[in-house]
Parts: C-alpha cells; structure tokens; sequence
C-alpha cells in the first residue's frame, strides 16, 4: 500500500509496481487516475487510518505522503508536526500490528548543508536548519524506534513526470518558462537532483532484495539550482536566458535553505546494484 499515491513518487512506485504487484493507495485531495485502487484518506485522522489498515491488510507500507513544502512547513509547522511526525507514528504502531514492511521517505533537509568538505553519507550527525527538516528526522526516529524491519530513504530535488504536472523539480522551471516568467534559481545552492522513476526502482530493488537500514537516494550529480535550471531549459527546447541566476546568500530564503545538501548513494549503489541517471 501506498501512503501519497497522488504525488510525484507515489504515482512513479504505483505505475512500476502495478504490474506485478497486488498495489493499493491513498489520496487527501487530488484522485489522479495512477493505475491502482486509491482510496481518499487523511493522515491526520487516526481512526480513519487505523479503518484503511483494517480493510486493506498490507504487506507492505510505502509512505510517500506528508508535508514536503519547506516555506509551508515554516509558515505552519502545527501541520508539519501533525503530518510528519504523529501521523508517522499513528502509521509506524499500525505497521507494527500487521508485521508489515515500512519504507518511509525522508530528505536530505535532514541535515544542515553548511560547513562541510565532503558529500553527505547515512552515517554523517543530522543537523537539521528547517522546520521540515526537524519533523522528518523526528518521524526518522519513530520509524527506527517502531520497526528493525524498516527501510528509511532520504531522497534529493525529485523530478520528473508528476501526476498534477506540477511537482517535479523540472516541471516547476518548465511551467514558470511557459507562462513567460523568468525563473530565478540560486547559483550557490547545491543538490543532487533525483529522477522520480528511479526513485521507484530503488524501492523495488530494496524490497525484493529484503534489504532494510538508511539508504540515501539520490542522482549522481550535484549540481547548482541555477544549473539544473538551465538544463531543464535546454533539454526542454528553450534558451538558458530563460532562466536568472541570482544568490542565495542575498535572498530573504536564507535562513531556510541549505547551500549544500549534496549526499553520496554508493551505499545504495552497491547493495542494489543499479546506478542513478542524471538527464539534465
């Protein structure tokens, strides 16, 4: 089962999964038609998620859903508490009841982005800056706390192809071209951008190997947010004047973005035996 079926990387683990797996999901607002039987539900009710766990009886729980927005989580971080943390253990106790596997996703926003000489590996203290990142390595701990049988993925910048067209790192600079804005990105924030679908052969590759721990999940190349603007823009048939470089340093985000979440995944690498893409 699919907890965020609706989202980007909810929908990319539905489409490479349905095929040869029984998939259920869930969804809050958006049904977006991905293939698998989806069922509305809030996370924040804990009776209604005990009545899903109840009538579905899964296997496996694969928990793509929470609150993802890092200028949301600090406008209103009562709701990133409820999202990412209690709902998580509301879900972890439930998991625990069914003897099922859970995978949950976390960030790199777990850790602090500054001061350091070398990518980030899963070993490396947690030092989170944001509200986000504060909620996540908390629901990171309740999942440890909960389950030995667990998988916790801490992923990077995700895009690609997203149910509501939106999500996607690349599709947000796409969108932003297509309505004649001129997108503005940091020259001196660093990540590693992750491509969604293989976000979705991890979680297989994971779980058909029985593998569980912290991985971290990301593409193979850090990059700038201005340069994987750039090429977006290109890649995508549009001229790289599309796209204004500007800094982090003088922008009033400062204070909630990392300069550099860069992570290694050779961990991941050599367990799963697969290789993360960069497309851009």
């Amino acid at each position: 089962m699919i907890l965020g079926a609706s989202g980007i990387t909810g929908a990319a683990i539905a489409k490479r999964t349905k095929s040869d797996y029984n998939v259920s999901g869930t969804y809050f607002q958006n049904d977006y038609a991905v293939g698998i039987k989806l069922f509305k539900n809030n996370l924040k009710n804990k009776e209604e998620l005990k009545n899903l766990f109840d009538f579905v009886k899964p296997n496996v729980v694969i928990n793509c859903a929470g609150a993802t927005s890092i200028p949301e989580c600090e406008k209103n971080p009562e709701e990133a508490y409820l999202l990412n943390v209690k709902a998580v253990e509301d879900i972890c106790m439930l998991v625990d009841k069914f003897k099922a596997k859970g995978i949950f996703l976390s960030t790199d926003s777990i850790f602090s982005g500054v001061n350091k000489n070398r990518d980030y590996v899963e070993e490396d203290v947690a030092k989170p800056r944001t509200v986000y990142g504060k909620t996540k390595l908390e629901g990171e701990a309740l999942v440890k706390k909960y389950h030995n049988n667990h998988l916790i993925l801490r992923i990077s910048l995700v895009y690609g192809n997203s149910p509501s067209g939106i999500r996607g790192a690349d599709e947000k600079v796409i969108n932003s071209i297509k309505r004649n804005e001129n997108y503005k990105a940091f020259t001196d924030e660093f990540r590693c951008p992750t491509s969604v679908d293989d976000i979705a052969e991890v979680v297989v590759r994971l779980l058909e190997g029985n593998h569980q721990g912290i991985y971290n999940v990301c593409g193979p190349v850090k990059v700038s947010r201005y340069e994987f603007a750039c090429g977006v823009a290109v890649r995508n048939g549009y001229s790289e004047n599309n796209v204004t470089p500007v800094l982090l340093v003088e922008s009033s985000d400062r204070d909630i973005r990392s300069p550099d979440l860069g992570m290694s995944c050779e961990k991941l690498i050599k367990v799963i035996n697969y290789k993360l893409n960069y497309h851009y």
